[in-house]
């Protein structure tokens, strides 16, 4: 079965109103292997959750796949023209 754990996490940012941006890196066909301690385990990308995440936080997704992710550009296209968010002066407020 298709594990779900981040539906969590992207629920909670979206109730919080903070935009998630999601990178999709590797290869959504052919699986890559990796080694974890002696188990050898096989991955590839999958994209639908990276996309339903950005999207349902209003976020961005960038689909790099096997190329370097170009963060640069994706940063000055996509982020730097938003609106910046209030920054207050107020501390966060620490436990006793």
């Amino acid at each position: 079965g298709e594990d779900r754990e981040w539906v969590r996490g992207a629920d909670a940012a979206r109730d919080a109103g903070i935009p998630v941006h999601t990178v999709g890196v590797g290869d959504p066909n052919i699986p890559a292997f990796l080694t974890i301690g002696e188990e050898l385990i096989d991955t590839r990308l999958q994209e639908a959750p990276l996309k339903q995440i950005a999207a349902e936080t209003r976020g961005q997704y960038l689909a790099a796949r096997r190329d370097a992710p170009r963060l640069g550009d994706f940063f000055r296209a996509h982020l730097e023209p938003l609106p910046s968010r209030d920054v207050s002066d107020e501390s966060v407020p620490l436990p006793k």
